[in-house]
C-alpha cells in the first residue's frame, strides 16, 4: 500500500512544488480516541508536479510497510509561501486519516491557498 497526495496551488494556478510534508502514525491512543503521541515515519517535499509519495521504509530496505492505523500528514504551508515571497495565515496544516484496509492505497487531491490553507479537491 502507498500513501500519496497531489497538491495544486490555487493562488499561482500551478502545482505546489517543494512543499515540505511529514507523515506520522498514531501511537498511544486513549480509550476516548485521543491520540497521545505520534511517530514520524517519513518527511519529504512535493515534486515538480505537486506530488508527494511517502516512503514506507524511510530508505531502509526490509522495513515494515504502512499498515492499519491512524495517520496524519503535516504540510508546512508558511515555509512554502515564504519561498514564493507571499505571506500565509497558516504556518502549517494537518490532514488526519485512518487506514482500515492495507490492500488499498491512500491518495488525496488537495488545493492550497495562502489564506484558506488546504482544502480537499475530490
Amino acid at each position: 500500500m502507498s500513501i500519496s497526495v497531489d497538491i495544486f496551488d490555487a493562488s499561482t494556478k500551478k502545482p505546489a512544488v517543494n512543499l515540505k510534508i511529514s507523515l506520522c502514525r498514531a501511537r498511544g491512543i486513549a480509550s476516548n480516541g485521543v491520540v497521545m503521541s505520534w511517530d514520524k515515519l517519513d518527511e519529504g517535499v512535493t515534486d515538480s508536479k505537486g506530488h508527494y509519495k511517502a516512503s514506507s521504509s524511510g530508505g531502509d530496505e526490509g522495513s515494515t510497510p504502512f499498515g492499519n492505523g491512524q495517520y496524519k500528514l503535516t504540510f508546512k504551508i508558511g515555509q512554502y509561501y515564504e519561498q514564493l515571497g507571499t505571506r500565509s495565515s497558516h504556518p502549517y496544516d494537518e490532514m488526519r486519516f485512518e487506514i482500515n484496509d492495507e490492500s488499498r492505497d491512500f491518495h488525496s487531491k488537495l488545493k492550497l491557498n495562502p489564506t484558506a490553507g488546504l482544502v480537499r479537491d475530490e
